[in-house]
């Protein structure tokens, strides 16, 4: 398999993030699905870890080395950090000013350090489903949302639980929180690289442009051992991994086949997209850092009611510890029965 191009961005990002090898480049190819015209849909990512464990510096630090993200009209970038639902309404009603309905096709929403609020929001929802139809108030009026087309949306929280609904709309990537990961980050701290990323793959990446990609072997992916599941997951987990090989081959779009298929131009994916999916994708999460916390307590303490759970996790509050415990119960990992005490939870 040859990863030239790959692992020239690898060493690029070596420079500035310490390990996380496979989140980083997850965090990547997911900010690459805006190259990609005719991506399956929804295309959110929500970049989960304890505080401090790195999440914002890594994604921002991806962010850093596209140079389009600063420069290239092709992708339409909204940067923010802790935005409310509110403030993306107001933006997208500046989008719409004077009846224009604009495609959210070709944008990368970057929101960094999000809120429960927004995790929650009816606007983060409806950006995800084929566009917006709504109508908000600004300064006592009513103003018409209208716009087409799905965005790309890349996200950090380090306390915000998804519901369900919003699982199934996102990849969740999570940081390495082990000691050997601390212990890399100590040492690059104590001994740092000064070093820029390269302006020649910068370049490179800034020439990239918006293109169709087909895969060739799509019909087959279906044998792969990771996607043999009868399971309703698989009518997500599927076209969410075939926009992973398109957004492998986006990026590698100068290293790849280029045919006319019915008078449109198109990128061929290889078998190297394929397997650069693969890598990205065989680690899928569908919890988050707080959900695993209490998962794991409950592991050695099934059967406990909330007013006991809470003794052993009093710093996440009694209303998140509510929200997280009927999130796993819909996610199928727990659920309540009857116990002397009152409703006891159990892992399932």
């Amino acid at each position: 398999m040859n990863t030239e191009f790959i692992d020239r961005i690898q060493k690029e990002l070596d420079k500035k993030i310490v390990g996380e090898e496979q989140l980083r480049m997850e965090i990547l190819l997911h900010m690459m699905k805006s190259l990609v015209k005719n991506r399956h849909g929804t295309s959110y990512a929500l970049v989960n870890g304890k505080s401090s464990s790195g999440k914002s510096y890594i994604t921002k630090k991806v962010f850093d080395l596209l140079p389009w993200s600063e420069k290239n009209t092709k992708i339409k970038i909204f940067y923010r950090t802790r935005i409310s639902p509110t403030a993306i309404g107001r933006h997208m009603a500046v989008l719409c000013k004077g009846g224009y309905v604009p495609s959210l096709d070709n944008y990368l929403f970057y929101l960094e350090d999000i809120s429960q609020s927004l995790l929650d929001s009816d606007i983060l929802k409806v950006m995800g489903s084929e566009g917006i139809n709504e109508t908000i108030t600004i300064n006592g009026k009513a103003v018409e949302i209208r716009t087409t087309g799905i965005p790309v949306l890349i996200m950090t929280t380090a306390s915000g639980v998804p519901s369900k609904e919003m699982t199934n709309r996102m990849s969740i990537m999570k940081t390495n929180d082990s000691e050997e990961q601390t212990n890399k980050i100590i040492k690059r701290y104590l001994n740092p690289m000064k070093q820029e990323y390269d302006k020649g793959l910068r370049t490179e990446l800034a020439e990239l442009k918006r293109v169709r990609v087909e895969v060739p072997f799509q019909n087959e992916l279906i044998n792969l051992p990771m996607l043999k599941s009868v399971k309703i997951e698989l009518r997500r987990d599927l076209p969410r991994f075939v926009d992973y090989i398109k957004a492998s081959a986006a990026l590698n779009q100068k290293h790849r086949e280029h045919k006319t298929i019915n008078g449109v131009e198109c990128v061929i994916a290889s078998e190297e997209d394929k397997n650069i999916a693969l890598y990205v994708y065989s680690d899928r999460q569908t919890t988050t850092v707080v959900e695993d916390e209490i998962l794991n307590s409950m592991k050695t303490n099934s059967g406990l009611t909330v007013k006991e759970l809470i003794e052993y996790h009093n710093e996440i509050g009694l209303t998140r510890l509510y929200k997280v415990l009927y999130s796993l119960e819909d996610k199928g990992f727990i659920k309540r029965e009857k116990g002397l005490n009152g409703l006891i939870w159990l892992i399932i």
